[in-house]
């Protein structure tokens, strides 16, 4: 593990952490942060379920957690809408053997 992965991970500990105490009018300072839950450590709701802590990959764009107002978009890979589904963007690049997500075209073979 690097060190610059130790502490985005540490830091996001610690913001689920201060999360996870607050109240309900702290809650409303909140917003959903796509794609920085670790896996298995996301907040409710995904395509595939619908409970917190059932994310099986890290940096899923399409879970999210709970953070403070403004922070999201600070973090490598945060996003404020929910983007496809890791394990949809896997299927589709093995189904084809291309990976979808590095923005640009391949050429087919002829």
């Amino acid at each position: 593990m690097t060190t610059k992965t130790l502490l985005t991970a540490t830091a996001l500990a610690g913001i689920l952490t201060l999360a996870a105490q607050t109240t309900p009018a702290e809650a409303a300072k909140l917003e959903k942060c796509y794609g920085v839950a670790k896996a298995g450590e996301n907040d409710c709701h995904h395509p595939a379920h619908s409970c917190a802590g059932l994310g099986t990959v890290d940096g899923d764009p399409a879970e999210y957690v709970m953070m403070p107002t403004g922070l999201c978009e600070k973090l490598v890979n945060g996003s404020l809408t929910a983007g496809e589904p890791a394990m949809k963007a896997e299927a589709a690049k093995a189904e084809d053997g291309r990976d979808h997500d590095h923005g640009h075209q391949h050429k087919t073979a002829e």
